[in-house]
């Protein structure tokens, strides 16, 4: 190892390779590339999970728990009220795992894709229905700016994208 921590191996091979079925270099990323279907009734379909977002981001701020009921709710101002949303009746506040299957790695400020979810906002978080472990008073949140993953107070104020389907 040289003083920059670079470790260099010498070659020692003398046949050149080449990949065959079955060796590491022959297997895809596990991460899958996105890809959305953005319906015209302002849903967006995740092809890769089958999640069905709503497209836009709402502009009102919430806490964890009135964010739980403006996707859940069935009261009146609630995705679920009536006849629902894009004629659904299911929606719900994303997990943590549901709502990083939307974050784009390969982009940034706003770390998701524009066309599928227009009007993302990137300077305030958006809540998942997942407590934070360590502290019940905290849940954990998505950061749209560079795609991170927090916690944040259950009383502060975030963003929601609600979603349908799924396990």
């Amino acid at each position: 190892m040289n003083c920059y921590g670079d470790w260099r191996l010498p070659d020692t091979s003398t046949k050149p390779y080449s990949a065959v079925s079955g060796d590491d270099a022959s297997y895809q990323p596990a991460i899958s590339s996105p890809s959305f279907a953005v319906n015209g009734n302002g849903t967006t379909i995740d092809n890769v999970t089958g999640l069905m977002w709503v497209s836009s981001s709402s502009a009102t701020m919430y806490n964890w728990q009135t964010a739980l009921s403006s996707c859940a709710g069935i009261t009146a101002g609630s995705l679920n009220f009536g006849s629902g949303y894009a004629g659904y009746t299911d929606w719900r506040l994303p997990n943590v795992r549901e709502l990083m299957s939307i974050v784009d790695y390969g982009l940034y400020a706003p770390a998701i894709n524009s066309v599928a979810f227009p009007a993302t906002r990137v300077a305030t978080p958006y809540w998942t229905s997942t407590t934070y472990r360590p502290s019940v008073n905290n849940a954990v949140v998505v950061n749209f700016n560079t795609g991170g993953i927090m916690s944040l107070m259950k009383t502060a104020s975030g963003y929601v994208k609600c979603v349908r389907g799924g396990p």
